[in-house]
């Protein structure tokens, strides 16, 4: 059971975490993971979402959760609860069909993250953790996202951002996300490599108290091009960038082939490596940490992490769901936020 008075949580973050879609996992997982005194210890939440659905969830995992249920932000702080709720929803539900499309739903999931974003915008949160959407399902209610990211930097105005993904020992950040491969290479553009060096040396320094980031940046072409044979985007593009960035103080090398560089990345070489394309980045990171792999969007004024999994409707209801990816996304963005507030707070001295 989660415990009611973890030790100075005045001192503890903030989290606002979005439900997502309630006919996922991601209620599950959230649940799961609030039972966890890592992060009972790191962290306050805030949920946002439909409270009677989320209730009724525990009551079918047989989970103990004591909820608060408030009406905004600025209520949590007067209360002694280490978990809050925020009930959000456009569409109430009496009850949710666990692994089937609803519309309503997708509308609601929508609401929650929207909720979440202006308060992380107006700093009542301290940083957003966000339980899966389902993409079908948000096209089939007529919205035109494609995921978290993008909506999320539209929301905010931001147009320098990327996914960074974290686990197994690896911090890997991509050039490119959802697109055709066949469309990726002109995307690839110096400016565009360069744009990611610097977001990347700056968010390691910030947000995870790097020094002086080790950055190892991927060739696109098989063998990083081999010179030419395989293709020319490393030498006109790539290459351009990464020598104009450490012409700028960044610690940044490569491009190097693709099939050996997480492997030195995990050996401790670099702290982080700038892939090319979705898969070429996330398959290391989800064979190293299937379970524990955290996505997190890095360029925001705000932090936001995620678990690196769908709604999984497949499973969705049967209390089998893995809460390690949700726990790890709650611990890293209280980790963050952590270390941002004592950056804050020594800058004022």
């Amino acid at each position: 059971m989660l415990s009611s008075n973890p030790t100075d949580k005045d001192d503890l973050p903030l989290l606002g975490i979005t439900t997502g879609d309630a006919a996922g996992i991601g209620p599950e997982v959230i649940a799961k993971s609030l039972c966890d005194e890592r992060v009972v210890q790191s962290c306050r939440c805030i949920l946002y979402g439909d409270e009677r659905v989320f209730s009724s969830l525990l009551q079918r995992l047989k989970v103990r959760l004591p909820l608060r249920s408030i009406p905004s932000v600025e209520k949590a702080t007067q209360l002694d609860a280490p978990v809050c709720f925020v009930h959000c929803p456009e569409h109430p539900m009496s009850h949710v069909i666990y692994g089937e499309m609803d519309d309503r739903l997708a509308v609601n999931a929508v609401g929650y993250i929207n909720r979440a974003i202006d308060d992380a915008l107006y700093s009542k949160i301290d940083a957003m953790v966000t339980a899966p959407i389902n993409k079908a399902a948000l096209r089939r209610a007529g919205f035109s996202l494609d995921g978290h990211t993008g909506y999320l930097a539209e929301k905010c105005g931001v147009t320098d951002y990327a996914m960074m993904f974290v686990g197994g020992g690896l911090k890997v950040v991509l050039m490119t996300v959802h697109m055709a491969l066949a469309a990726v290479p002109e995307k690839i553009t110096e400016c565009a490599v360069l744009a990611k060096i610097g977001l990347t040396d700056r968010h390691l320094r910030r947000w995870f108290g790097v020094d002086k980031p080790r950055i190892a940046v991927c060739g696109l072409n098989p063998h990083a091009g081999e010179e030419g044979m395989f293709g020319e985007e490393e030498r006109e593009r790539i290459l351009p960038a990464i020598r104009t960035a450490q012409f700028e103080g960044i610690a940044v090398s490569g491009p190097y082939p693709a099939d050996t560089v997480f492997n030195r990345c995990k050996a401790g070489e670099f702290d982080v490596v700038i892939a090319m394309y979705h898969d070429q980045g996330l398959l290391p990171v989800k064979l190293l940490a299937f379970d524990e792999g955290v996505n997190t969007t890095i360029g925001l004024p705000f932090v936001r992490t995620s678990p690196d999994h769908g709604t999984a409707y497949d499973i969705a209801g049967r209390g089998i769901a893995h809460p390690g990816s949700m726990t790890a996304a709650i611990l890293l963005a209280a980790e963050i936020a952590t270390r941002l507030k004592s950056a804050s707070f020594s800058g004022c001295q």
